[in-house]
């Protein structure tokens, strides 16, 4: 239960707030100014009535209906001739208030304002409104009103002095006044009142409360102010320091010519237009709401992220938020830890921020540690906020690092783990803006009405800025030079990336040159670090793996890592995953430029081989578990290299594997038709294949498959432009692109016939049917299958030649010709260990059983197909083949139903881009029974 009186008079049980008559709230308040304590019925009959009471039957009435309101009769206690209300500790909120208050006074009084602030805040919040609101024409209450009056006035005042102590001077400015409006003749209130204002910088202000107070001193009481407001106000006058005296004891008090000591506010000016990094700023303040002001330890903050990225600003822009929890002083100084001068010592730094405080450079001690030592005892008991730009290593920080409440803000391009071990510090890791936040940095820039008349110029800007705040800030100043110029034109000139870091320099300020504030990143690498950064520059995509680092760089996996992780210390490299590393754009550009400025030509080449030897023979490893090799497939001679692939062990580690890996190889295909590794582009290319068709990847198979045929046929063409051009062709079907893929087939089959490579021939004849398999041409497709039976006769045939005579059969309605190819299909590619297309051709063979009417057979055929391609974790074009067959199944079966669910799966398997294929299964819920099957290559 819970008893409260610092405001109208409620009682509380179990939350429930209980109801009480008139009556019942006065008796229960004159009970309560004397708790657990017993009052004489007549006394309290007196009060309530007037009178005595006759015989005592009132009173006794009254206390029974207050037992009952209150649900406990063993609360009202009749003892002695009176009754006494049994309160149990911290029942009552006045008890609370005084416990509370009476620990903050002497917090305050034994030095510790922080505490003092807390408990006599916590204290005040319980006043609710007057004491016993409504119920003061009571004598008794009256006169616990008044002791409950000056108790609070008592604690608000030393809450005051507390939170002056404490530096906010603003948040006592606010209660004082109230106060002094409400009692203007306490001189006590009035000299704290002009104290917090001077501390505001409100000197008139504080002037004219003691001219106010005064007046009303003498117009009430015909008194001239007293000592305390007089020495404070002289103090004023005489720009002096008006001390706070304490409980009446001048222990705080100085001499009245004591000068001001210095304050210092060396924050620097806060970033115009600062954008983004709300979570970031919220996590920090949230970090020094959290703290424990009482304990003798800083907050250590540690803001730490890549050259360029803005830790200097977002820091000056966070310490000035909260730079009025820290009034003794803001003091900010650069470590020069990466710049082009040499770090600061520990030793140099304590020397500035002493001084900073007034300590003559006379009295500075030599030694770092009694410098330490030194400013330890002059931050004790006050609140600074220290910001230490561009800190190298933990070993900076630790010196500077003060035995009190302060603030102690530490920005890195390394991560300074041991900072966040042994000293605690909050890290906070900053990477590049959002998208969104980036285009309003450049919006700010050259202005909403240019930004809004070229919004694509503008995304595409900030884009080859790679959200680096530095780099945007450099070309939103490049753009507004010319305020005419389209900023399609500056696009034009970021958009190389050769040349590109030439346009984020500035010949007259190092701090405004990107490649500059890179570069002192880099000259802080030990030797081997930094070869291995120029190295990994010559990776073609900004992510890749530590097998391919180490292969990159010719060192072992183990040492590699040794060398990334200390690029990544110092936001070189950044880490996304556990076993993979990423650049950013620029960096990635940086590094590739010093590659080319510091290796020779031979180093780099070397290197780049390595790098495309691991990637080839990998992707073959790949390609040959997801379909297994014939004698028809080009080989990737291993021997060829000096490089092993990696372990890959069945086709799901293999379809990870060139999953995570996909934009890197794309990016590889490219890189090595640009850098004339022609033979690795191709056969990059073409070992993609089974991947992008098994994956539906068809725009990248397309793209992949173009610059293959261009790299094969600048080697001279025959087999490779061949083999390149059969990839192109099968990836230009896959996209529905059918006369370019016929095309395709066409000019690569005059390739093979000119080096007369009768495998590949044999290839594309049969290929060159499915492309008129797949514009409807049926006769023309089987003539060309068996033509190639032909060419192929005496040699190893093309597994999917049946199968395409099947399907080619079976959209004619030949459906015992497409049966007999089907199941020929199948042993072949059982043969082969092709278990795939086994699958594949059994889902034809199950739909030629269905056109013939029998049901049960397709079913059978079907779901085993199904069951199989399932188990190879078949997600693609072999599932919504089988799901096609099995809703005509149940639509032959009559489950339209059925039928519909499972041709809505089927068209869930497909990919985008098979326009073609989307609309033929789109047509089996209008025309079910028209359907015919897709050949299959």
């Amino acid at each position: 239960m819970e008893f409260a009186v610092l405001g109208p008079l409620q009682v509380r049980d179990d939350e429930r707030l209980v109801d009480l008559a008139p009556s019942q709230s006065r008796l229960l308040a004159l009970l309560l100014c004397r708790p657990n304590q017993p009052v004489a019925a007549g006394a309290l009959a007196a009060e309530l009535w007037g009178d005595e009471d006759n015989g005592g039957r009132r009173l006794q009435l009254l206390v029974h209906r207050v037992r009952n309101a209150l649900g406990a009769r063993d609360r009202v206690v009749h003892e002695r001739g009176g009754y006494s209300l049994r309160v149990l500790p911290g029942e009552l909120d006045s008890e609370r208030f005084g416990t509370l208050a009476r620990a903050g006074a002497e917090a305050l009084r034994s030095g510790q304002p922080h505490p003092a602030v807390r408990d006599l805040g916590d204290a005040c919040r319980y006043w609710r409104g007057p004491p016993f609101d409504g119920l003061d024409d009571l004598p008794t209450v009256a006169i616990e009103v008044t002791r409950l009056d000056d108790l609070r006035l008592s604690a608000l005042e030393q809450l005051h002095i507390a939170e002056l102590e404490t530096g906010h001077a603003s948040a006592a400015v606010a209660g004082l006044a109230e106060l002094v409006e409400r009692h203007p003749l306490k001189e006590r209130l009035g000299a704290l009142l002009m104290i917090a204002l001077h501390r505001c910088d409100r000197r008139a202000e504080a002037l004219d409360v003691y001219q106010r107070s005064r007046r009303a001193l003498i117009d009430e009481l015909g008194l001239e102010p007293g000592a305390e407001l007089q020495r404070v106000h002289a103090a004023i006058l005489g720009d002096l320091v008006p001390q706070i005296v304490l409980f009446g004891e001048d222990r705080a008090a100085p001499a009245i010519g004591e000068r001001a000591a210095t304050v210092p506010r060396q924050l620097p000016p806060d970033t115009a237009g600062f954008v983004g990094r709300t979570a970031e700023l919220d996590e920090l303040t949230d970090v020094v709401r959290r703290r424990d002001s009482a304990a003798a330890t800083p907050t250590v903050v540690a803001i730490v992220g890549a050259a360029g990225i803005g830790k200097t600003t977002f820091a000056v822009h966070w310490a000035h938020r909260v730079a009025d929890e820290y009034p003794d002083g803001q003091v900010r100084i650069d470590l020069r830890g990466h710049s082009d001068h040499e770090p600061v010592s520990a030793a140099a730094v304590l020397g500035t921020i002493l001084r900073a405080f007034d300590v003559r450079a006379s009295e500075l001690p030599e030694g770092e540690d009694e410098r330490s030592a030194l400013l330890r005892s002059h931050l004790a008991g006050k609140r600074v906020l220290l910001l230490l730009d561009n800190v190298r290593s933990p070993e900076q920080v630790r010196p500077l690092l003060p035995a009190a409440d302060c603030l102690v803000v530490v920005t890195s391009r390394n991560q300074l783990s041991g900072l966040s071990v042994h000293d605690s510090a909050h890290r906070v890791t900053l990477d590049v803006l959002e998208p969104a936040d980036a285009l309003r940095l450049l919006t700010r820039a050259v202005g909403t009405r240019r930004a809004t008349r070229e919004p694509s110029s503008l995304a595409e800007l900030a884009h080859l800025c790679g959200g680096i705040p530095l780099a945007l800030r450099i070309a939103g100043e490049r753009a507004t030079r010319i305020p005419d110029q389209p900023l399609s034109d500056l696009v034009d000139e970021l958009a190389g990336e050769r040349d590109r870091l030439e346009h984020f320099g500035d010949l007259d300020d190092a701090a405004a040159d990107l490649r500059a504030v890179f570069s002192w990143s880099y000259h802080a690498l030990d030797a081997e670090s930094a070869r291995a950064f120029r190295l990994l520059g010559l990776h073609p995509s900004n992510t890749f793996s530590l097998p391919a680092a180490a292969v990159l760089v010719g060192e072992s996996v183990a040492r590699t890592q040794s060398m990334v992780d200390r690029l990544v210390s110092i936001h070189l490299l950044q880490r996304p995953q556990t076993d993979r590393y990423a650049f950013h754009d620029l960096i990635r550009l940086y590094a590739a430029e010093l590659a080319h400025r510091e290796e020779s030509e031979s180093t780099r080449a070397d290197a780049t081989r390595r790098m495309l030897d691991l990637y080839l023979q990998t992707v073959a490893v790949a390609r040959d578990h997801i379909r297994p090799r014939t004698g028809l497939d080009v080989v990737i001679d291993p021997a060829e290299s000096s490089v092993a692939p990696l372990p890959l062990t069945d086709s799901a580690e293999a379809i990870t594997w060139l999953e995570t890996e996909r934009q890197v190889l794309i990016d590889c295909v490219g890189a090595s038709a640009d850098g004339g590794f022609d033979d690795h582009a191709w056969k990059i290319a073409w070992c993609l294949h089974s991947f992008f068709d098994h994956q539906q990847h068809h725009d990248d198979w397309v793209s992949t498959a173009t610059i293959g045929l261009a790299a094969a046929k600048r080697l001279g063409g025959g087999r490779a432009a061949a083999l390149a051009g059969n990839c192109l062709g099968s990836a230009l079907l896959a996209s529905s692109r059918i006369a370019e893929g016929l095309a395709a087939y066409e000019d690569a089959l005059a390739e093979a016939r000119r080096v007369g490579d009768v495998i590949r021939e044999l290839v594309l004849v049969s290929n060159i049917g499915y492309a008129h398999a797949r514009a409807g041409r049926h006769q023309e497709a089987i003539e060309n299958y068996e033509h190639a039976a032909v060419v192929g006769a005496g040699s190893q045939p093309t597994t999917n030649l049946d199968l395409n005579l099947a399907a080619s059969h079976g959209a004619l309605g030949n459906y015992r010709e497409a049966i007999r190819y089907s199941e020929h299909a199948i042993e072949t590619y059982r043969r082969h260990g092709e278990r795939l297309y086994a699958a594949i051709a059994q889902v034809n063979l199950a739909e030629a059983h269905l056109c013939l009417g029998e049901v049960d057979r397709a079913d059978e055929l079907c779901e085993e197909a199904l069951a199989e391609l399932r188990s190879l974790g078949q997600t693609t074009k072999g599932v919504s083949n089988a799901m096609v067959v099995r809703g005509r199944i149940h639509h032959a079966r009559g489950d339209r139903e059925a039928a519909r669910e499972a041709w809505s799966q089927a068209r869930a398997y497909v990919a985008s881009s098979e326009s073609e294929r989307l609309d033929q299964i789109d047509e089996l819920f209008d025309r079910p029974d028209e359907f015919r099957s897709r050949t299959v290559h």
